[in-house]
């Protein structure tokens, strides 16, 4: 199927997955190219019409192995055993869910969610390859202003 008929919202599931069939996991990433990931996801969330999806902006924390990178500059990262890394974002007030599917819907060149067993994944390309988002729900906020 040729992404650039007649009609593409009608085959936007199967322009998508042809589009980004061929995009490699991004393998062993460097610091920069997962702050320029990062960065990528959080531009693209700006851009989003959060006032059409019935939402307010989230606020949003970058977690995991990227904030400890940041935080501790001479750590080396602690890359996962299949050489894949991923970012990890929690967000406050909205359903990560449902950011995932517009965010792929609204830019689908820049990414991909793939259904793998029983979840959804998101992905957003980059030079090199995909990376995983991967979002947290706001609940690990709470718990840590709690304290």
């Amino acid at each position: 199927m040729d992404c650039t008929e007649d009609y593409p919202d009608d085959c936007t599931d199967d322009c998508t997955e042809e589009l980004h069939a061929n995009v490699p996991d991004l393998q062993y990433p460097s610091k920069q190219e997962l702050i320029d990931a990062a960065s990528m996801v959080i531009e693209f969330m700006k851009k989003l019409n959060w006032r059409k999806m019935g939402e307010k902006p989230p606020r949003l924390a970058i977690t995991g192995g990227l904030a400890v990178m940041h935080h501790c500059p001479n750590r080396l990262p602690s890359i996962a055993h299949d050489g894949q890394e991923d970012i990890d974002i929690v967000l406050s007030g909205v359903d990560p869910g449902s950011i995932k599917s517009t965010l792929e819907d609204e830019f689908p060149e820049h990414f991909i969610l793939d259904w793998q067993e029983i979840y959804y994944y998101l992905y957003i390309i980059t030079p090199r390859g995909k990376v995983k988002v991967d979002f947290k729900w706001d609940i690990f906020l709470v718990s840590v202003n709690s304290r």
